[in-house]
This record gives structure tokens, sequence and C-alpha cells, in this order.
């Protein structure tokens, strides 16, 4: 994967209003690291997801 982008996202509902988002990041740093996030909706877990990923904060949250 180039820097800075992302594989696959897969969601799944946590728990009852509570969506996980998680893909696979390929970091500026050339590292590839597991990420995750979770909301309210799938669409809006899917959202956290690249935004945190876009501006170089993926962080492992596993």
């Amino acid at each position: 994967m180039p820097l800075g982008t992302y594989g696959k996202i897969t969601c799944y509902q946590d728990a009852p209003k509570r969506w996980r988002a998680f893909a696979k990041f390929r970091d500026f740093d050339g590292v590839t690291r597991k990420v995750t996030k979770s909301a309210s909706s799938k669409a809006a877990a899917e959202r956290e997801l690249k935004r945190s990923s876009s501006i170089g904060c993926a962080s492992a949250e596993v």
C-alpha cells in the first residue's frame, strides 16, 4: 500500500447503537498498522476512521 492509505474497511456492530470500523493503514513512517474507530452509526465509524488516518493520527486501538 502507498504511504497514507488504508486497506478495506470492515464494520461491525459492537453493541446497540455502537459500530466499530477497522482497517490496516500504511502510516507516513512506512509502518502498516491496524486502526479502529467506533461511533454511533456505521457511516460515522467509517468517517472517523478515514479522518484520523488522513491526518496521520492513526493509532492502534486493539
